[in-house]
């Protein structure tokens, strides 16, 4: 959601009016609103990340994996620098070796890929679920 740069997710339910309301005035506020089961899956899917399983799937070195948080958070590739204490042009080429084990060609491709890699680890649950709103 986070990586997606929604504010908040809101599931349709019989509370959904309810729900709704305090999503936005909590999103108005500067805070995140989610349900606290897609916020778990948010947290393991995150540790999935950054866990021996995908990096060895991918082959992703552990600075990979860094800047490859950072590039689904939405920064450019010289705040990635800046946050990791590298050089732009060295993010460069981490996001070019990522691309290429991801096989993907661009930045918007990057959640669609890990996502299909997801349902191949311990939990198959997808972070979007089709019976959600996002706000913000």
């Amino acid at each position: 959601m986070l990586y997606l740069g929604l504010d908040g997710l809101v599931k349709v339910s019989e509370d959904l009016e309810q729900e709704l309301a305090s999503a936005v005035n909590t999103v108005l506020d500067g805070a995140v609103w989610a349900p606290r089961r897609l916020l778990a899956e948010y947290v393991r899917q995150t540790n999935w990340l950054r866990s021996d399983q995908f990096l060895a799937r991918f082959s992703l070195t552990p600075r990979e994996s860094q800047v490859l948080q950072f590039a689904l958070r939405r920064l450019s590739n010289k705040e990635i620098g800046e946050v990791l204490r590298i050089s732009e042009r060295t993010v460069k080429f981490h996001i070019s070796n990522i691309f290429d084990k991801l096989q993907v060609n661009d930045r918007q491709s990057l959640p669609a890929a890990l996502g299909a890699a997801a349902a191949g680890s311990p939990s198959a649950n997808s972070v979007l679920a089709p019976s959600a709103l996002a706000v913000g």
